[in-house]
């Protein structure tokens, strides 16, 4: 089975509605989706740093709500890993 594996730049913008990048991924089949870890790791920390820097309450309210729809959507997709076999791919 073929996957569509999205990079980070790609999920974001998926995550942002970019109607190009939203209508390709909405042709595709859920179980087809894919992330590595790698791409996980850039997005979460992303947004715990946002949540971190922000300065109070109210500016937590969005990368908070960024984390969690974050976290949804990798629930949803299968993610590769990083590990021995995927250095030796390249």
């Amino acid at each position: 089975m073929t996957q569509l594996v999205l990079d980070t730049d790609t999920l974001t913008l998926w995550l942002s509605g970019h109607d190009l990048v939203s209508s390709r991924i909405a042709s595709t089949e859920d179980d087809r989706l894919a992330v590595s870890i790698i791409t996980v790791e850039e997005v979460l920390t992303g947004w715990y740093t946002q949540i971190r820097r922000a300065r109070d309450d109210v500016k937590q309210v969005r990368p908070y709500r960024w984390l969690q729809d974050s976290i949804e959507v990798f629930g949803h997709m299968h993610i590769l890993s990083f590990d021995s076999a995927a250095l030796h791919r390249f």
